[in-house]
């Protein structure tokens, strides 16, 4: 009998413990901050693993320079890309499009088309034409001066397969 009670508050201490929500895996983001202010960007890390037969793996580390672009996040739920002119610091506007907010998952709407978080696109070794750059972003930090944004891309470049995980870096302006 001892037994057969021990087991049976063992198994409801598993169900307990099983079925508690940890708040901390999906944590929500105040979305005042990211309307408060215009972002611009800092920098782009990308950790990627490409495969090459006969060669095997490899993974590569590059962090880019994306302080040429601003994001603006409006009430309205529509966010404007932004270049930002080298020369007087003037924005010259690249696109408006849509974003939501559900937790800590941003999703930019037609970022891809607009260059978000690609840097200078026309530096770039390969064409951003049909790739499809992810949309989907996790906040892992928001405060009133930084904002640091993850997100993954698997796909095709230039006929080989690659996994990459992308940061990108955003201070207030």
């Amino acid at each position: 009998m001892y037994n057969y009670k021990t087991f049976l508050i063992f198994c409801l201490g598993l169900i307990t413990l099983a079925s508690c929500n940890d708040d901390d895996d999906d944590p929500s983001v105040d979305r005042s901050l990211l309307i408060s202010t215009d972002w611009q960007g800092t920098t782009a890390t990308t950790v990627s693993t490409t495969s090459i037969q006969g060669l095997g793996e490899q993974t590569d580390t590059e962090t880019t320079d994306i302080s040429d672009g601003v994001l603006e996040f409006r009430e309205d739920g529509t966010y404007v890309a932004y270049n930002v002119n080298p020369d007087d610091g003037s924005l010259e506007e690249l696109g408006t499009n849509v974003w939501t907010l559900e937790g800590n998952r941003l999703t930019l709407v037609g970022s891809s088309d607009l260059g978000v978080g690609t840097g200078d696109v026309d530096d770039l070794p390969i064409d951003l034409e049909g790739l499809d750059i992810p949309e989907e972003y996790t906040v892992l930090q928001l405060s009133e001066n930084e904002l640091v944004l993850f997100t993954e891309f698997s796909g095709d470049v230039l006929g080989f397969p690659v996994e990459a995980d992308i940061t990108l870096n955003f201070n207030s302006r």
